[in-house]
């Protein structure tokens, strides 16, 4: 099974037979604040990675969940989902990330701040719990305590935990 995460800078991509976090680079213009902008272009790189990582697998039905961090459109479910339909042998869930975590986390995915199935703009005081997987995850952490005066937990495995969950 593998785990994608579309960020507007890169696919992650988490297979969790083997425990390996994949990062692939992507172009500004594709994803623009986690929304599909360029659909052929994010195809293309799609069947680039697949066959670059050899994610296909031509006997089994492969099982592929991507992850939302916000409430979005069904014309954009359906997008994600039409990402892999030409594609053989997979079958694709989209995972609304806030269904597997305590109502007090706040979830990095990319550079965005998510709480509640929204982007993050206001927070009460208390104890939050900060997952995700950033390369400015350590930042993002002191950003926050110091903008809203707030306490932030967070996992031993902050940066895999959601991967794990799924």
């Amino acid at each position: 099974m593998y785990i994608f995460e579309f960020t507007d800078e890169e696919i992650k991509i988490f297979n969790k037979k083997k425990n390996i976090l994949i990062k692939e680079k992507i172009s500004s213009n594709i994803i623009v604040n986690n929304k599909l902008y360029d659909y052929l272009k994010l195809y293309n790189i799609l069947l680039n990675i697949i066959n670059k990582y050899r994610l296909n697998n031509h006997l089994f039905k492969i099982n592929i969940k991507v992850l939302i961090f916000e409430d979005i459109s069904p014309s954009e479910i359906y997008l994600y989902k039409l990402l892999f339909k030409e594609l053989s042998n997979y079958k694709v869930s989209i995972i609304y990330i806030k269904d597997y975590f305590p109502s007090n986390t706040i979830f990095i995915s990319g550079k965005e701040l998510y709480y509640h199935n929204k982007r993050l703009d206001k927070l009460k005081k208390g104890k939050y719990i900060l997952v995700g997987n950033s390369d400015n995850f350590k930042d993002l952490k002191t950003s926050l305590e110091n903008k809203y005066n707030i306490t932030l937990l967070e996992y031993e495995k902050c940066n895999t935990i959601i991967y794990e969950k799924v």
